[in-house]
C-alpha cells in the first residue's frame, strides 16, 4: 500500500530559478508512475514504478525511457531510494536524493491517472 499523502502530481516549477525546464514526478495508487521534463512540452518521459518500505523512504525503479523529441524508447533501470520530508503547510516534496534532477517538488494536484502520462498516446 502506497502512502496516500504522496500521491500525485508534483512539480519543480516553483524552484527551477535560471532554467528553462521542469520536472514532473508523477506517484499513482497503484504504485506506477513517471517523471518527465519538459521546456515548453514534453522532452522525455520515464515510466517508474515506486514504494515506500518504511516511513520516510521512497524507492523508484525506471522501467523505459521514452524521448518524444527523437521518438524512442530504451529500457531504463536505474534504481534511486531517497529519504523524503512532506511539508503540508507548503504542500511541497522534499528528497535526499535527486528524481530526474530536482530535489524538491511542489504538489500541483491530487487527482491523477494513466491517463494524463504524457507518453501515453503514439511517440512521434
Amino acid at each position: 500500500m502506497q502512502p496516500e499523502e504522496l500521491i500525485g502530481l508534483w512539480v519543480s516549477t516553483p524552484f527551477d530559478f535560471g532554467t528553462s525546464e521542469s520536472t514532473s514526478l508523477a506517484l499513482l495508487a497503484d504504485g506506477s508512475g513517471w517523471t518527465s521534463v519538459a521546456a515548453e512540452k514534453p522532452l522525455h518521459v520515464r515510466t517508474l514504478s515506486w514504494d515506500c518500505p518504511k516511513p520516510g523512504v521512497l524507492e523508484v525503479r525506471y522501467r523505459l525511457a521514452i524521448d518524444l523529441v527523437a521518438g524512442r524508447q530504451d529500457p531504463d533501470f536505474e534504481f534511486v531510494r531517497a529519504q523524503y520530508t512532506l511539508r503540508p503547510e507548503e504542500s511541497t516534496l522534499h528528497l535526499s536524493q535527486h528524481i530526474d534532477s530536482p530535489r524538491r517538488f511542489a504538489l500541483s494536484r491530487r487527482e491523477i491517472s494513466a491517463a494524463d502520462d504524457p507518453a501515453a498516446g503514439p511517440v512521434t
